[in-house]
């Protein structure tokens, strides 16, 4: 009985994704090149301080440029990859809050039709109270689950990759170094993941019950 309420919540869950899949690819979008920005964001810095200020030869073709010249260019990027930054994080923050206020009121309609449609004396159904917090709180966490998780964990991964591969190319050992962290916080995501999932369980069973008694005792005034 768990095992085919599992599924069944699996198949409802795709089809939200493939209802939305146009949708989360223009913000992965998006969100890569935010992730492009905020890794070239150092490179203008590192020039400045190298051969602007330093006296570490300028790479490639910057190598013919003056310390003026460069110190002109410098600014100039930075200065872009500032506007250019702001700008993508607008349009991702502007389309992002539209994709998933789209999806709330979708998943809040279906959900107050499949109420509607529920028999009275059916063994599914819930107390009023219960129904009310599931639409106005819990519906809120769909749109979460389908556009910001899955976008952070695709832009947290290219992240990390970009600035491993950045630092492998100055040190390393050192690299390898700042790696030896990363088994002991997966394990402890692990540990406490599990122990946080529970707890989140109970308070919103909490939060459903504070919902009940109140519309309730509302009702019997």
């Amino acid at each position: 009985m768990e095992k085919e309420k599992n599924l069944r919540y699996k198949a409802w869950l795709r089809s939200y994704y493939r209802g939305a899949w146009l949708h989360v690819s223009i913000l992965l979008v998006l969100t890569l090149i935010l992730v492009g920005i905020e890794l070239a964001n150092p490179w203008p810095l590192k020039l400045l301080a190298d051969s602007v200020f330093g006296d570490v030869p300028p790479p490639g073709f910057l190598a013919e440029y003056s310390r003026e010249s460069l110190l002109i260019l410098v600014a100039f990027s930075y200065i872009g990859l500032y506007l250019f930054g702001s700008l993508f994080a607008f349009i991702n923050d502007y389309l992002g809050t539209r994709f998933k206020m789209s999806m709330d009121q979708k998943l809040k309609e279906n959900f107050f039709w499949h109420v509607l449609h529920l028999p009275v004396r059916d063994p599914q159904r819930l107390e009023n109270s219960d129904y009310v917090y599931r639409l106005n709180d819990e519906s809120n966490s769909m749109p979460a689950l389908v556009f910001d998780n899955f976008i952070t964990i695709v832009s947290s991964t290219i992240t990390i990759g970009g600035v491993l591969i950045i630092l492998l190319m100055f040190d390393w050992q050192m690299t390898l170094l700042a790696l030896a962290i990363v088994p002991f916080l997966f394990l402890s995501v692990v540990y406490f993941g599990k122990r946080l999932e529970k707890q989140s369980e109970i308070i919103e069973e909490a939060y459903s019950d504070i919902y009940s008694h109140t519309t309730e005792s509302i009702e019997n005034t």
